[in-house]
């Protein structure tokens, strides 16, 4: 007999409590995709960033030293953010971050929305790590990317087994705007629509 998902403890999302962590949406780290095509993972990950922006939310980005050079989100991504200071670290785990961590927690936001690369990795450390520190972490499928199927499969599953939520883009941002009928809400849709073709 499996349990309701529904949790007593959990309370509805809204813009006011939620925060966005996007992880190593770098160009040499996205390629390695092999689960979401990178272009449709970069899409995914900057419509995120336009939800974000429109509805004021926090928005972190953790990257890794990756090739040569500084590290450096996908331009396009990089573009979305433009007031995002990608914070670098050598930790696998994100919350292994000193800055990152504290950066997480000054919002006293408790929805966490976790997206990047890899899933197996990054993603599912931070949903573990996320959940431990009192997040309700929120995983849209469509703005990660694993290494084969059947790892990422697992991975999600994983995250599920945190109490974790996994989703998608266009159900994060239908929950956000809430009336579709409102101006709020045609920005919204107007949003998802790169994401829903």
């Amino acid at each position: 007999m499996t349990s309701n998902p529904i949790k007593g403890h959990k309370v509805p999302m809204t813009p006011e409590t939620v925060q966005i962590l996007f992880i190593d949406i770098q160009p040499e780290i996205v390629a390695n995709s092999r689960t979401n095509p990178p272009e449709r993972l970069t899409a995914a990950a900057v419509a995120l960033a336009r939800l974000g922006t429109l509805f004021d939310l926090p928005m972190h980005a953790s990257v890794v030293p990756a090739g040569t050079g500084k590290p450096r989100l996908v331009p396009e991504l990089a573009d979305a953010l433009p007031t995002v200071t990608p914070l670098t670290r050598t930790t696998a785990p994100v919350f292994g971050d000193g800055p990152t961590k504290a950066a997480i927690a000054a919002t006293g936001r408790h929805d966490l929305v976790v997206c990047g690369v890899v899933t197996e990795v990054a993603v599912l450390l931070a949903a573990f790590d996320g959940v431990l520190a009192g997040h309700e972490v929120h995983v849209p499928v469509d703005a990660c990317g694993g290494l084969s199927q059947r790892t990422e499969e697992a991975a999600f599953r994983r995250i599920e087994s945190f109490d974790a939520a996994t989703a998608c883009v266009a159900t994060l941002g239908a929950v956000l705007a809430q009336d579709l009928g409102t101006d709020l809400g045609r920005e919204t849709m107007a949003i998802l629509q790169t994401v829903m073709r």
